[in-house]
């Protein structure tokens, strides 16, 4: 089977990046799928995520049109705000220019020429484009959430706010949907009229690292996006577990555009001696292999990929209630999920882990076996089935 993935940048510290990765560099060991990539070719820094050199790749920016400063670029932008484009007489306008008829064209062709049986598109922005384009290709075509329902259409200044009616029409031309969770499923479902699948996130294989349960060490991972990821939040909780534990030590692993005002206000709290700031890594089991307990904080979270890494490394995981948390924590199990946003109630169970060694053990061993529900090799031949299902036209 020929199939093409439409992704944002794959070499770039991510969810996306992580899972693609993942998936594909082991799908490719099958010779039964030929794999082409299409992403954005830009570099900054050293490439976090390997991909298969038998896998090919394709520059985007070979098909892209640039409409930086297109005056429809900011009737878009507007829209995102107040949604005025989100109404019957408007949708012939949006079908015309979201998307630069010229970039259509590219796309395509491109995948005429090169007769892919499916072609995937990673993320909203690149589900949109197949569903605009599905008539004209021959290829059957899958759209691959990696967000919630509310992250992609409900915020304010998301891609698909304001936009329901032209994003209906598009997820309703595509021959597939995955979703991340069972909740997700039920939104996508109820509120787009579609029937998609559940296709979980896989868990990448952590070289059996194990953790040595440092006393008081607290780990955090994620981009640093202050709204997204909670980092208000994760302040607060910081500053009401270092009144209860003398030793604690917190590690935040990630890098976004947050990054400067995080630094402050660990800064202005006075954590700066408590908390280490680390920036983005290639190695990030170095420090799961450390941690007591992983928390996160996010005020939305598609899944949680560094929750199962964390859990696979046998480090009970404190979350607020959301989508993919939900899903993987076993409540007072293997960790614990908080109400939205009591940051009391999260220090507090981040300090019974931290201070009770023999519950910690117990509920790491839980993780542990939890994590393995996600394993590769269950989720993998799921992801082989959608695609021969689609393919098929199921």
């Amino acid at each position: 089977m020929k199939i093409c993935v439409l992704v944002q940048n794959l070499y770039t510290l991510g969810g996306i990046q992580r899972v693609v990765t993942t998936i594909l560099n082991e799908l490719v060991n099958d010779e039964n799928y030929d794999i082409t990539v299409v992403m954005p070719f830009k570099m900054s820094g050293e490439k976090l995520f390997k991909i298969d050199e038998r896998i090919k790749l394709k520059n985007q920016e070979e098909l892209s049109v640039n409409r930086e400063h297109k005056p429809v670029r900011y009737i878009f932008a507007l829209n995102k705000r107040i949604g005025f484009l989100d109404n019957g007489i408007a949708l012939p306008f949006v079908l015309n220019n979201r998307i630069a008829p010229q970039e259509k064209e590219k796309y395509i062709k491109y995948f005429n020429e090169e007769n892919f049986d499916v072609v995937i598109g990673a993320g909203i922005e690149y589900s949109l484009l197949l569903g605009e384009i599905k008539k004209d290709i021959s290829a059957k075509t899958i759209g691959w959430q990696h967000s919630t329902y509310g992250s992609y259409f409900e915020k304010r200044g998301a891609t698909g706010y304001g936009l329901m009616k032209y994003v209906k029409k598009c997820y309703s031309a595509l021959d597939g949907i995955w979703v991340l969770t069972n909740s997700d499923k039920t939104e996508f479902d109820n509120n787009l009229g579609i029937e998609s699948k559940v296709l979980y996130n896989p868990l990448p294989k952590n070289d059996s690292v194990s953790t040595t349960y440092e006393e008081g060490y607290v780990l955090f991972a994620g981009r640093l996006e202050r709204e997204h990821k909670g980092l208000d939040y994760l302040i607060d909780v910081i500053k009401k577990i270092s009144e209860e534990v003398p030793k604690l030590r917190v590690t935040i692993i990630g890098d976004g555009p947050s990054h400067n005002w995080l630094k402050a206000e660990i800064e202005r709290t006075g954590l700066g001696e408590k908390v280490n700031l680390l920036g983005t890594t290639d190695n990030v089991y170095q420090f799961y292999g450390r941690a007591s307990v992983m928390v996160q904080t996010s005020r939305w979270e598609g899944f949680g990929m560094t929750i199962l890494e964390a859990m696979s490394c046998g480090i009970p995981v404190v979350a607020f209630h959301n989508y993919g948390p939900d899903e993987i924590i076993r409540d007072s199990v293997d960790g614990y999920l908080v109400d939205h946003f009591d940051t009391e109630a999260f220090a507090k169970k981040v300090v019974e882990i931290l201070k009770q060694p023999e519950q910690r053990k117990q509920m790491g061993k839980c993780a542990i076996e939890r994590s393995q529900d996600f394993s590769l090799e269950k989720v993998l031949p799921l992801f082989k089935q959608y695609l021969e299902e689609a393919a098929k036209g199921l």
